[in-house]
């Protein structure tokens, strides 16, 4: 028989906020959320897709996209901002 271990708790999960990001773009997206105390995230939006992500408060996510022939163009965006009340 399996043993299944507790999961940790983790302590600031009562400061993390529900975000929504839609990709409006004809390319494809690279998101990242920039702050330490979040959890890692990384994510490839591929266009017209939307995703629903989760963040601390003081997280930016920043949004690289690729254009071809024209290089990477990179943004951040304060995660505040997408949060879903």
């Amino acid at each position: 028989m399996f043993e299944t271990q507790p999961q940790a708790i983790d302590n600031n999960y009562d400061k993390m906020m529900l975000c929504y990001y839609a990709n409006n773009t004809e390319s494809l997206q690279n998101l990242r959320i920039k702050h330490w105390e979040s959890k890692p995230f990384e994510r490839i939006v591929f266009p017209k897709e939307r995703i629903l992500f989760t963040a601390m408060p003081k997280a930016y996510l920043e949004i690289s996209t690729n254009y071809a022939g024209k290089g990477t163009v990179s943004r951040e965006v304060a995660c505040d901002t997408l949060r879903i009340e």
